[in-house]
């Protein structure tokens, strides 16, 4: 709730409607804080959509207690209708899975097919969270953030390398 307060007193005021979450590195709590962070935002009665990113290795669907079938992936490829792909969580969240990693999807997860995904789903929502793979390893994670108006990149406290962030923020910038 921290923040969600943190985001929506200093981001979305200013109008952003998207945000990102992702690491320098992987297992630094992004799935963790995405989860978190969407669903006190749609408690707080934002009509919120969270977006598994997160195309080599989907967490979201298990924290949903769902399938990890058809989503991102499938839409980028263009199998699915993104937003028939959404589903509606009894929190009043809604999730939409990163669907079957393939060579095609990761190929499809920038230009012109990523940003009409991105607008086809942040039609009917008043804020989107983005959970992505970690900034180093993943370039169609960096294709993602560059889209969004807030990137939030988590550390473990005394854990992650200083250069390891200031290298992943770079690759956004």
């Amino acid at each position: 709730d921290k923040l969600r307060s943190y985001v929506t007193q200093t981001w979305f005021s200013r109008g952003a409607t998207t945000v990102a979450v992702t690491s320098a590195i992987g297992d630094e709590g992004k799935a963790f804080t995405a989860f978190g962070l969407a669903s006190s935002l749609a408690q707080a009665g934002c009509r919120t959509l969270l977006v598994d990113f997160d195309l080599r290795s989907p967490s979201l669907h298990a924290y949903a207690g769902l399938p990890n079938q058809v989503g991102v992936c499938e839409a980028l490829r263009g199998e699915a209708d993104a937003i028939k792909t959404i589903q509606a969580l009894p929190s009043g969240l809604c999730l939409m899975t990163a669907g079957r990693w393939s060579d095609e999807a990761r190929k499809s997860a920038v230009g012109e097919k990523l940003n009409a995904l991105l607008a086809r789903v942040k039609e009917p929502f008043d804020c989107v969270v983005l959970h992505g793979h970690s900034l180093l390893t993943a370039a169609e994670t960096v294709e993602m953030a560059r889209r969004c108006e807030v990137v939030l990149v988590c550390a473990l406290y005394r854990e992650t390398r200083t250069p390891l962030l200031r290298s992943a923020t770079e690759r956004v910038a």
